[in-house]
C-alpha cells in the first residue's frame, strides 16, 4: 500500500504530517519521527524507535541518593502487591454491581 500526501513547510521549517501519513506510521501529536535524507534527496520518514532497557541494564545507571538505600527488590514487590490489591478491589466492586 502506497500512501502519498503533501505538506507545506512552515516559517520555522516544520513539516506538519498529514493525518493519513501519521495514521499509517502510528504517530500523532507529540510523537517523534526519524527523518533520513539520502544522497539523491529522497527523505524517509519513520516512527522513532526507542531502545528498551532491561531491568538489569537500568539498575546502577542512576547514582544512589546520599544517605538513602533503596532495596529495589522490596520496592518492586511492594508495588506489585499494591497493584494487585487495587485490581482485587476493582473486581470486588464490579461483582457487587
Amino acid at each position: 500500500m502506497v500512501t502519498k500526501a503533501f505538506a507545506t513547510i512552515t516559517d520555522e521549517y516544520a513539516i506538519p504530517i498529514p493525518d493519513e501519513i501519521g495514521d499509517h506510521l502510528g504517530v500523532g501529536a507529540g510523537g517523534q519521527v526519524e527523518l533520513t535524507v539520502e544522497e539523491d534527496g529522497t527523505i524517509t520518514v519513520r516512527p522513532r524507535q526507542f531502545r528498551e532497557f532491561t531491568l538489569e541494564e537500568t539498575i546502577g545507571s542512576v547514582p544512589a541518593i546520599p544517605g538513602q538505600w533503596l532495596d529495589l527488590r522490596r520496592e518492586i514487590e511492594d508495588a506489585f502487591s499494591e497493584a494487585m490489591d487495587e485490581k482485587v478491589q476493582r473486581w470486588e466492586r464490579q461483582l457487587q454491581r
